[in-house]
């Protein structure tokens, strides 16, 4: 459904002024039907659509004014997605907040709670993953689990040390407890 000569990713041709503000704002209410957005990736996604500056602002500024979209709502809804599906740490969420164009003091203040719960979230990742690896030699597991957790944003020493514990004998594995619970 791309204009002639458009491209995937490239932005669509501008369309006629009559109907542009009732078009845009019905794009941008099905793409909050799926999922909170921020502010940014409405507007990324409403300028690829071929709609003018102006009529995104118009709509984006409504839909905010509205509560129907709001970047600390999407922010908080991000933060405990990355956390429960993915196990990602603190660092890789702000990251991710970043990327989505949230404002620096309100991508802090989301994932704040999250920063004091990092190892234990490393274990709780790293245990799930260690599972998978039980046949493989000692060292070969704590390098995939090492990196496993440093893929997720976690510091080379929580990966370290979460990997070493972890990647032990599996009898040794059934006796730890994780120290962060």
């Amino acid at each position: 459904m791309t204009a002639a000569g458009a491209g995937p990713g490239q932005p669509r041709a501008a369309r006629p002024a009559g109907d542009c503000e009732d078009a845009a704002r019905a794009a941008a209410l099905r793409l909050l039907a799926a999922r909170e957005r921020s502010a940014l990736e409405i507007r990324r996604r409403l300028r690829d659509k071929g709609f003018d500056p102006e009529t995104i602002n118009r709509v984006v500024g409504d839909l905010q004014a509205s509560g129907l979209q709001d970047d600390a709502r999407f922010a908080e809804a991000l933060v405990r997605e990355g956390v429960e599906r993915k196990g990602l740490s603190s660092g890789a969420l702000l990251e991710a907040l970043a990327r989505a164009g949230v404002e620096q003091d309100l991508a802090v203040r989301a994932s704040r709670a999250e920063a004091e719960g990092d190892e234990a979230r490393a274990w709780e990742a790293g245990s799930r993953r260690a599972r998978s690896l039980a046949g493989l030699a000692s060292d070969v597991r704590v390098r995939r689990l090492g990196l496993f957790l440093r893929r997720r944003g976690y510091s080379n020493e929580v990966a370290e040390r979460v990997a070493g514990s972890l990647a032990g004998s599996p009898a040794e594995r059934e006796d730890l407890v994780d120290p962060g619970v």
